[in-house]
């Protein structure tokens, strides 16, 4: 059993976008420039990055509005943890779609981080011509435990 007093929560936004991810294979940062809420100032705006203020269990959850989607492909979510890859939190994938357009995706992650860890929000697609975009969403890092 976990209880904290000083539960710190960051909720960010991803707005004036399209935001394209072009790069095959290469991940993108989203951006999400706009914060809603911040207890503890530990959201950055300018370089979109939640930095863990206590050791603790963060549940890290990020939506995103995928745009201009093409089939057959993959859309990579991933976690970075201090500037390198950490985890891919989810694949949307596209080579059973019967139709283009915008889908919705969500995922969440638990992770131990210590204070002072950073994390961010890349994504990457696996087609050379393809051209996707990040056009609303949100990032939010919990401390839970």
């Amino acid at each position: 059993l976990c209880v904290r007093f000083n539960v710190w929560w960051t909720l960010a936004n991803m707005t004036g976008g399209p935001y394209p991810i072009t790069a095959c294979g290469a991940d993108t940062q989203l951006v999400f420039p706009t914060e809603f809420f911040d207890q503890g100032s530990n959201y950055s705006t300018g370089v979109s990055r939640f930095t863990a203020p206590v050791d603790g269990v963060y549940l890290i959850s990020v939506r995103v509005l995928l745009t201009d989607i093409v089939l057959d492909n993959d859309t990579n979510v991933k976690i970075y943890l201090n500037g390198a890859p950490s985890v891919t939190i989810g694949t949307l994938n596209t080579f059973r779609v019967q139709s283009l357009g915008e889908y919705m995706f969500s995922a969440s992650q638990l992770m131990g981080l210590t204070t002072g860890d950073e994390v961010k929000i890349f994504a990457s697609v696996n087609m050379a011509a393809f051209v996707c975009n990040a056009d609303g969403g949100r990032f939010t890092g919990v401390l839970l435990c």
